[in-house]
């Protein structure tokens, strides 16, 4: 049978190059983007908790109110894979960002109510309730439209040292961001104006989330045609959700999500709560420098992450991270120091979380077909969210059964036991079912010794086993 010849048109050369410069341009906006991303992101997030207790929010509200986005997040990216069917990612991705950008402002907004207001404070919690809501909402809604425009731009052999150079870049920015802005904010509070300290905060996050939002209007978005032949409903994914490997790997994380968040929604607390009140009296200084220690290793340690997940796979690499992660909540119970929490849960969590969620977001890319990768991330998003807020949910319970006004440091600690238990057990678990089809991926080293070697080659690096629709199509790539 003869050959069939396929010959190049005039202007596909060209073309393929235009669209080559305008991914490496797209590559390069992604990371100032998430640079002003993430600036954003630290005001709102990483103070959002001492705002609450500056105005007397209760323990129950704090927890609540850090796990609540576990939830709506995930329901703003169903919304936002089904509007990929009838509408472009740059529509979906800019829009999304532009809610951002008007939920940044109401709580620039709450924050001057607080500054006007007298006497208590507290109704405003409820308030920022619905300011978490709409921006996590938004940032969901974006949220699978970024990711399958960021897969079809990036080169599949780079992903993981692009990933970890944008996520060293960002991480490095929110370092900077929040070591400067708490020494702001302390400052503030000695001159006794804290809380118009938070206002000058949250503008500063407002402007940076606008200067993402106008970033996002430059990127590249390649074409995608999306059919109903791959759309796939909530029900389908949460079926599949033992029989698959893409299944196996969700069941992981959400469980590993729950158990981090029975005790993850206290640990800010814990730091800023006075020593009567069971906390440990950081002030907001040291509070965001424990976080920077974590930073610090996380910037370091990504672009090592990056190279191991690209050489060795990335399954491997998540199965470095899941080995840490377990351990981290115990270590907050043998330590009352700024010097005990930054050599210990702090350094050891930057690399923990850093190989764990670096790994787990290009799992994604590696095992999703770009048409399907939407609807994919929202359905994981949303098993993954239910993790979160049950989690935190378990842990506000909890504490307002055992109050720290009455039982002290031992309420947060029974929340880290719990937490890291959890944990522990879920890894042991689930890990050795989720496998790596990366077949160019080389193996790290070979542990299949007898005694307590082998026993840790069967919980952390044991292929999974295939199960169900395991070998079909449909596991491999979805």
């Amino acid at each position: 049978m003869a050959e069939e010849i396929v010959q190049e048109r005039p202007g596909d050369r060209e073309r393929s190059a235009d669209e080559s410069l305008e991914k490496n341009k797209t590559m390069r906006i992604a990371i100032a983007e998430g640079c002003f991303g993430v600036g954003s992101n630290t005001v709102n997030d990483n103070f959002l908790v001492p705002f609450a207790l500056a105005i007397g929010s209760t323990p129950f509200q704090v927890g609540l109110l850090t796990a609540l986005p576990g939830i709506i997040g995930p329901v703003g990216q169903v919304a936002g894979s089904h509007a990929m069917y009838s509408h472009s990612r740059r529509r979906i991705i800019l829009a999304g960002i532009g809610g951002m950008v008007v939920a940044a402002a109401i709580v620039l907004a709450m924050a001057i109510v607080a500054t006007l207001s007298t006497g208590t404070w507290g109704f405003i919690t409820w308030f920022m309730f619905a300011f978490t809501s709409i921006y996590h909402f938004c940032g969901g809604f974006m949220g699978p439209a970024w990711v399958s425009n960021m897969g079809d731009v990036v080169p599949p052999d780079a992903r993981g040292r692009y990933f970890g150079k944008r996520n060293l870049m960002t991480t490095a920015t929110a370092m900077c961001v929040a070591l400067v802005l708490s020494i702001w904010v302390q400052d503030f509070q000695a001159r006794g104006a804290l809380i118009i300290g938070f206002v000058a905060l949250f503008l500063i996050g407002f402007g940076t989330r606008l200067a993402s939002w106008a970033l996002f209007w430059f990127h590249y978005y390649p074409p995608l045609v999306i059919t109903k032949d791959d759309h796939v409903t909530l029900r389908e994914f949460v079926r599949d959700l033992p029989r698959t490997n893409f299944g196996q790997f969700t069941l992981l994380v959400m469980l590993i999500t729950f158990g981090q968040w029975i005790g993850g929604s206290f640990f800010g607390l814990y730091m800023l709560k006075p020593v009567v009140e069971g906390g440990l009296g950081f002030d907001y200084v040291t509070y965001t420098l424990m976080s920077v220690v974590n930073w610090m290793v996380a910037s370091a340690f990504f672009p090592l992450a990056g190279k191991i997940g690209d050489k060795y796979g990335h399954v491997r690499l998540m199965r470095i991270g899941a080995i840490i992660v377990p351990v981290l909540p115990i270590m907050w119970m043998f330590t009352t120091t700024p010097l005990g929490v930054a050599l210990g849960p702090q350094i050891f969590g930057g690399i923990g979380w850093t190989a764990f969620n670096l790994a787990a977001s290009n799992f994604i890319y590696d095992n999703v077909p770009a048409q399907k990768r939407g609807a994919y991330v929202a359905y994981y998003t949303i098993v993954v969210g239910i993790g979160q807020i049950t989690g935190g949910f378990l842990g506000s319970v909890l504490v307002a059964a055992f109050p720290p006004v009455i039982f002290g440091s031992g309420s947060y600690l029974l929340l880290f036991l719990l937490s890291g238990i959890a944990r522990g057990a879920f890894v042991a678990i689930y890990l050795p079912r989720v496998k790596e089809i990366n077949q160019k991926a080389k193996p790290i080293f070979n542990m299949k010794a007898g005694g307590i070697y082998k026993m840790l080659h069967d919980i952390l690096l044991r292929e999974g086993k295939k199960s169900g629709n395991g070998n079909r199509r449909h596991d491999q790539k979805g």
